[in-house]
């Protein structure tokens, strides 16, 4: 009789601590940034809160640019796009640029005429270049800032004149070295580095870069 007793409550125990393992594993965060989404915040809201912010290497009113906070790569950490509304900002210098937060800064990744769209499930962002017949080029983003961006693809003239033999040119990049590759070739080259489902900027999205706009950053959420 003890015997049974006593393997009736060891039984018991065993349910108990595995219930709790459970309970302790749901209970936990889900959000992959946790602590370092919110220190990232922060980084963009001191970055953003300056009284002038250096674009292209000319300093111009912080109260000049709009913001995006998306995450861009999945990691639970979001990136920041800038978008510098001043008339004086040449097509030289771009309109919009994507930074992330590594090492306790603010990096820029590139800056370009248009941020197009991104690929969270392989952090690839889209840039456009409106001169020159029009370009795209591709840049991944590293997760949790540990690495630094790696440019992966670009498409030269998006609008070839075919009256001068003009025709659009596919590159994709292996580390420094890039090789011109057919436009199949690359799409399937994109696919399988981006994850294929992309999200597009819409213009809707931008906020002013103003105090209240910046508090709200806070309640950034993935």
């Amino acid at each position: 009789m003890k015997k049974i007793i006593r393997k009736t409550v060891l039984l018991l125990l065993a349910g108990t601590m595995l219930f709790g393992a459970a309970f302790m594993q749901n209970s936990m965060p889900v959000q992959a940034g946790g602590a370092k989404a919110k220190l990232a915040v922060k980084a963009y809201q001191k970055f953003l809160g300056q009284s002038q912010i250096e674009w292209s290497g000319i300093k111009y009113s912080s109260s000049d640019f709009q913001f995006i906070l998306a995450d861009v790569n999945s990691d639970g950490m979001p990136e920041l796009l800038l978008h510098n509304q001043n008339q004086t900002v040449s097509h030289y210098q771009g309109y919009q640029a994507v930074y992330y937060y590594s090492n306790k800064k603010v990096v820029q990744v590139s800056v370009e005429d248009s941020i197009v769209e991104y690929y969270p499930k392989g952090g690839i962002v889209t840039f456009q270049h409106f001169g020159m017949g029009g370009s795209y080029f591709y840049y991944k983003v590293p997760k949790n800032g540990k690495k630094s961006v790696s440019r992966v693809g670009d498409v030269w003239l998006l609008y070839p004149n075919k009256k001068l033999g003009e025709k659009t040119k596919y590159v994709w990049y292996n580390g420094e070295k890039k090789t011109e590759v057919s436009k199949s070739k690359f799409n399937s080259l994109l696919k399988k580095a981006s994850g294929s489902k992309n999200v597009r900027i819409q213009s809707s999205q931008w906020k002013d870069n103003t105090a209240a706009n910046r508090k709200k950053m806070s309640k950034w959420k993935k």
